[in-house]
């Protein structure tokens, strides 16, 4: 018996269009951090990425990890097909409990994963996890 200790606060569900500025200021700040990103001047960063991801998350699945009780409240949140993963985030608090497992689990996604981006976070899952930007249309 766990006296109301909640052992699994977390439920995976669909996407909304309330989620979609989190989902796109966590996918840009995550990204603005990486390395590979930094020698881009700001502007052009953020308006070029900005487009890419609007066109990804209307044409891709997109799944949302939450509370089971505030299904408002993202933990966070998977990006991609049943082919390759977009971009993938939980909140630190929220790491290394599953919950990563769990949203590509829903997505449908199985090993070896093709990434179209990418950044140090990721770097844990080699060899599960492969980068490959050619996949992406930047259209």
């Amino acid at each position: 018996m766990t006296d109301g200790l909640v052992l699994d606060p977390y439920v995976i569900r669909a996407f909304t269009e309330d989620d979609r500025n989190f989902i796109l200021a966590t996918w840009m700040r995550s990204l603005r951090a990486a390395p590979c990103y930094r020698f881009i001047p700001s502007n052009a960063f953020y308006s070029r990425l900005e487009s890419v991801i609007w066109r990804i998350l209307a044409s891709h699945d997109v799944r949302v990890a939450c509370f089971k009780d505030e299904p408002a409240h993202i933990v966070g949140w998977v990006c991609g097909t049943k082919h390759f993963l977009d971009f993938i985030y939980v909140k630190r608090h929220s790491r290394r409990c599953g919950l990563t497992a769990r949203l590509i689990d829903d997505l449908g996604l199985t090993a070896p994963i093709r990434c179209t981006f990418w950044t140090a976070s990721a770097e844990r899952f080699i060899p599960l996890w492969q980068y490959k930007p050619s996949l992406l249309e930047w259209g």
